[in-house]
């Protein structure tokens, strides 16, 4: 395997202020705003802690210590465990000060038995979290917890983050694909491509962290390369290592082996400075995972300023509204989805009154992940007043919240009986 390969040319990079839209549902998209500056480094850690809670206290510290080392503006971090069923959240939540957490578990909040959290930190004096979410690789991809086809739920996390010097933006995304088969890994691996060729392809430079059970150069590691905005971070780096990431519990040495745990990156959106992969084997000798971790430091590419930002390449254009209810206090409507489903993340309704005033707002998701085309989406407005004209624009809107141009269409409620 060579350290290049041939790249398109990047579209613009691109600033974004993410999720006004859900940080702040009541914000319309017009009244957002922003800046962004000039290229930065970014330092990602990643590592599987290993669920098993054996020692756990004196390899909890150790980790916490192994971590601070590097100073990492993200960590990524796979088999964190419940809160119920492990220790390691609270030596994190603890220990990991000044530090902030975005993720669920994988099973959604509920008690799950499977072991796994696939939480991102990240230091909150140096970075902002505009937004994040957790979607489960599994056939309904927003339901908390869901499985099918898996016997286990297995949760994808991503957050987008804001350099607090600078502005400038990337997003990190975080998973644990299973350890059972092959053919598991080659289902889930879908899933975590599409959301991160998603936030390359609109601009905005992306670091996927994880344990992806699969080896270098095997089919589902040539699903994340395949494409022309997504590389392994290790070929690209100025300065790269070439040793293995799964250690077992054994005192193996550092050197070439199999590697499983990966961090690819939108590197035409970045400078990819360093590569690294770091053992896990404390000074004083205890082996604190099963896998080995990595770091990884790359500078960012300058990004547009002024936020958030519309793409010609997202578009409502063909999109038809058909009216479902409409009374005195409600109204449903439906709309069909542009067959979209790379850029578009979900779709912001949004609902303004006869003279242009902002009254409420809607998100609706485009199923990115679905293998079926989008058809058509649902949405409901309701405590709406009698006999009164509204406006609704409806956008399509990437996971950083760029925005497409609206459907623009009106109503008027019932008037009173």
């Amino acid at each position: 395997m060579t350290g290049t390969k041939p790249k398109l040319a990047a579209k613009a990079a691109v600033a974004v202020l993410a999720l006004l839209l859900t940080v702040s549902p009541s914000l319309p998209l017009s009244a957002a705003g922003g800046g962004a500056g000039t290229g930065q480094k970014v330092k990602i850690f990643s590592v599987n802690i290993c669920i098993d809670q054996d020692n756990i206290d004196e390899r909890g510290t150790r980790m916490l210590d192994l971590i601070k080392s590097y100073d990492p503006d993200t960590v990524g971090t796979q088999e964190n465990g419940m809160p119920s069923h492990s220790k390691w959240p609270g030596i994190f939540e603890n220990g990991l000060e000044g530090y902030g957490r975005v993720g669920l578990d994988d099973g959604g909040g509920h008690n799950s038995p499977n072991q796994g959290s696939n939480y991102i930190y990240y230091n909150e004096s140096r970075i902002e979290c505009l937004d994040w979410q957790t979607f489960w690789m599994s056939d309904t991809t927003m339901v908390m917890g869901s499985t099918y086809p898996m016997p286990w739920a297995y949760a994808v996390t991503w957050g987008l983050f804001r350099i607090r010097e600078t502005g400038l933006v990337f997003a990190h995304v975080n998973c644990h694909l299973s350890a059972s088969s092959a053919d598991e890994v080659a289902y889930q691996v879908r899933f975590v491509e599409k959301i991160t060729s998603h936030f390359a392809e609109s601009g905005i430079p992306v670091f996927t962290t994880g344990d992806f059970n699969t080896s270098e150069g095997g089919g589902s590691y040539g699903v994340m390369v395949s494409g022309p905005y997504v590389s392994d971070s290790k070929y690209v780096a100025a300065k790269t290592a070439d040793i293995g990431t799964w250690r077992g519990w054994s005192d193996r040495p550092m050197e070439k082996g199999y590697v499983i745990d990966f961090c690819f990156v939108s590197d035409s959106l970045m400078d990819v400075n360093e590569y690294s992969v770091v053992d896990t084997k404390s000074p004083d000798g205890v082996i604190l995972s099963d896998h080995r971790a990595l770091f990884v430091e790359a500078s960012l590419h300058p990004q547009q300023a002024g936020f958030p930002s519309q793409l010609d390449s997202l578009s409502m254009e063909g999109s038809e509204v058909r009216e479902l209810r409409k009374s005195t206090y409600v109204y449903d409507f439906e709309f069909s989805a542009p067959d979209d489903r790379r850029l578009t993340y979900f779709y912001r309704a949004e609902l303004y009154d006869a003279d242009g005033g902002f009254v409420d707002s809607r998100k609706i998701w485009s199923l990115i992940f679905d293998r079926e085309p989008p058809g058509t989406r649902t949405c409901t407005f309701c405590a709406l007043n009698p006999d009164t004209e509204y406006i609704v624009k409806i956008y399509a809107c990437t996971a950083g919240g760029q925005y497409s141009e609206p459907l623009v269409f009106s109503f008027r409620t019932l008037g009173e009986w």
